[in-house]
């Protein structure tokens, strides 16, 4: 049976994920924004690349597989009646109510920066291997 402690430290588990997933994804950014800078003189890391993002969609899922676990559960925590009172509302509270939406707004935008990042990266690959393959027929031309 599933009691308020295992609620509790499942929920403090899907954050200590959601942190990594956060970290996992700045790796990311970093990685492909580095690879992208150096594409013109070196050939990026593809394979660190793609390691990153398999570990990224892997705590993606260890995070949505622990997110569904805690809705299917959330019936054993007892209903907790919220005041909509809110002028009792604390500046602390309020405070942070805003630093939420701002970390909420950060993270939608470093997710739609990484999705143009990885696009890019692709695109990238695209081009060099174009490259490689004209300069290979160029090659064989110039030899006939």
């Amino acid at each position: 049976m599933t009691t308020r402690t295992d609620i509790f430290n499942k929920s403090n588990a899907a954050l200590d994920t959601l942190y990594n997933v956060w970290e996992s994804m700045l790796t990311i950014i970093q990685a492909v924004s580095a690879a992208s800078s150096k594409s013109l003189t070196t050939e990026p890391d593809l394979a660190a690349l793609q390691k990153a993002r398999r570990d990224y969609e892997t705590l993606l899922g260890k995070l949505s597989l622990t997110a569904i676990w805690l809705e299917d559960n959330k019936d054993i925590l007892p209903n907790i009646s919220v005041k909509d009172s809110s002028s009792d509302e604390t500046p602390q509270r309020k405070q942070l109510l805003l630093e939420q939406e701002s970390l909420r707004n950060e993270s939608d935008r470093l997710s739609n920066q990484l999705k143009r990042l990885l696009s890019q990266s692709y695109a990238l690959q695209f081009q060099i291997d174009m490259l490689l393959s004209s300069s290979y027929d160029q090659d064989i031309d110039s030899r006939s």
